[in-house]
């Protein structure tokens, strides 16, 4: 998200010092981007596909998982 220019330095910082607690670290991320514009969702779906995170990606953008009925 920091090379997408989403996030700032500090932001970045914030988000990497709580490396321990990964929950809070998502939390933080996730309140980051809903407050900016649709393009820095945009960028998060996006880091979610180029990071390996298909699956995720597709619960977000569809609503659900794949195999389920």
């Amino acid at each position: 998200m920091f090379q997408l220019n989403v996030l700032t330095l500090k932001e970045l910082h914030d988000i990497q010092s709580k490396h321990k607690n990964p929950v809070k670290a998502a939390e933080q991320l996730l309140n980051i981007v809903i407050k900016q514009s649709s393009n820095a969702y945009s960028s998060f779906l996006e880091a979610l596909k180029l990071t390996g995170q298909q699956d995720l990606y597709e619960v977000i953008v569809t609503g659900s998982c794949k195999g389920t009925n």
